[in-house]
């Protein structure tokens, strides 16, 4: 595959526009690209700031087409073209404005012929590189879903290179040909548990293939009830894929989406993975802004928010799993109460297993705790805890000391509104720096 893309660029040269000029990762590619001669680059950066970049890495940027918006002699034309294009939603200052970033600039050189693609996300967010290119180029005639691949290379055993091509890594596809004009999801609700635990029952000896044991599980039968309540926990978290559970009508309603029951669970310190990860370079007191608000924004909306959402038209339970995070009676360093942990109590062979020592005697106590909490839900339909309300806000936290698990149950620690005035009270971080991890960790995020 990489040997075609190769030989298609070599045969019609091309032109490729970055977006974050003055990045190292971004000269160093495009430097690459010269050396290899197989495509014409233009940075996008104040002129002499890209140059000086360029200079302190060794990077060879010679020839290279450098754009500075600012003094940019066609803004003009191009700003009138952005009016045009966003028909009524932006205004002229709008655009102008939009178009002094990178992002929204070397989409409109794409746009109007100057380059044939763009490179963007070193400092951009996923969301903030995509957006652009969605109001601007849009998808082509007919196509309605966006995905996206990452291309991925690491040095291989042999010494060679091994190459991987990713999919659907940043974007998340919303497949409108499942939903019907009225909102109706019009896929097999049955049809997906049955593809998800048919694995488990061909393991269990019961068939020999998962097709067979696909139909088996979509029969109305006692024993296809009695299997699923008697599996352990740990075997449906080893999934690694959503379980999907309903009992009622194959075909799941807009309105009857808020009538299934939920357990929720959310860890202390969701963010931390995503900073922990994130290799665009950002100061310490950033980072710890990012970790403490962004995970107590993502505990709340995957949460709270959700029941929320609901209106209390089903019962909804809310876990909180405070093992690890600072308030813990156990610290796990680096991480905290990380995403994924959930998971990791539940099964040894997940992969997030392997993030934390959860072998003491208070983690494996806590682990059978939530194995517990799960069965109970799956089987009776209640996890052993009172259901939030709009009015109590109950939700049980988990937390565990190096020998036993500490199960407490109070009202819901935050609010959206509460987080936000947090904040805005911090003084860590003036005001720019916030705007800035706002626009490097939060943007695409629902919260």
């Amino acid at each position: 595959m990489f040997e075609n893309l190769i030989s298609a660029l070599k045969a019609e040269k091309r032109t490729i526009v970055f977006t974050e000029g003055e990045d190292a990762r971004i000269l160093e590619a495009a430097s690459r690209l010269k050396k290899d001669g197989l495509m014409d680059s233009i940075l996008v950066g104040n002129v002499e700031a890209v140059k000086a970049a360029a200079a302190k890495g060794g990077f060879d940027i010679e020839g290279m087409e450098i754009i500075d918006p600012a003094t940019y002699p066609e803004m003009d034309a191009m700003v009138a073209k952005m009016v045009e294009l966003r028909k009524g939603k932006m205004s002229e200052e709008d655009c102008r404005a939009a178009l002094s970033k990178g992002n929204y600039f070397g989409t409109m050189l794409v746009k109007m012929g100057k380059a044939d693609a763009l490179l963007g996300g070193a400092t951009y967010s996923t969301a903030d590189t995509v957006r652009p290119a969605l109001q601007l180029i849009k998808t082509k005639p007919g196509a309605h879903l966006v995905s996206s691949c990452f291309i991925l290379s690491r040095p291989a055993k042999d010494g060679g290179e091994e190459m991987y091509a990713m999919g659907d890594c940043a974007i998340n596809i919303s497949y409108e040909d499942s939903v019907d004009k009225e909102g109706n999801v019009t896929f097999t609700a049955a049809q997906k548990l049955a593809e998800n635990f048919a694995p488990l029952a061909v393991e269990d000896g019961r068939f020999v293939d998962t097709a067979s044991a696909a139909e088996w599980l979509l029969t109305p039968g006692a024993d296809v009830r009695e299997w699923l309540c008697g599996l352990e926990p740990a075997r449906i978290a080893a999934l690694g894929k959503p379980a999907i559970l309903y009992a009622d009508d194959v075909v799941l309603s807009r309105d009857a989406r808020s009538a299934v029951p939920l357990l929720l669970l959310s860890s202390a310190t969701e963010f931390s993975g995503f900073v922990r990860d994130d290799l665009r370079p950002a100061s310490s007191a950033a980072r710890a802004y990012a970790v403490k608000y962004g995970s107590a924004l993502c505990r709340w909306s995957s949460t709270e928010a959700v029941a929320e959402a609901l209106g209390g038209s089903a019962p909804v339970w809310l876990g909180l799993i405070d093992y690890g995070g600072a308030d813990s009676q156990t610290t796990i360093p680096g991480l905290g109460s990380f995403h994924g942990l959930p998971l990791a109590l539940f099964s040894s062979e997940s992969s997030y297993s392997a993030c934390a020592d959860l072998s003491s005697a208070g983690a494996q106590a806590l682990s059978a705790r939530l194995k517990q909490a799960l069965a109970g839900f799956m089987t009776s339909g209640s996890p052993g805890w009172d259901v939030w309300t709009p009015q109590d806000r109950d939700a049980l936290h988990f937390d565990a000391d190096s020998e036993t698990a500490c199960i407490t149950f109070n009202s819901y620690p935050d609010t959206q509104e509460s987080i936000r005035a947090a904040m805005a009270a911090d003084t860590s971080l003036s005001d720019a720096e916030k705007e800035t991890v706002e626009h490097l960790y939060f943007s695409g995020f629902s919260f």
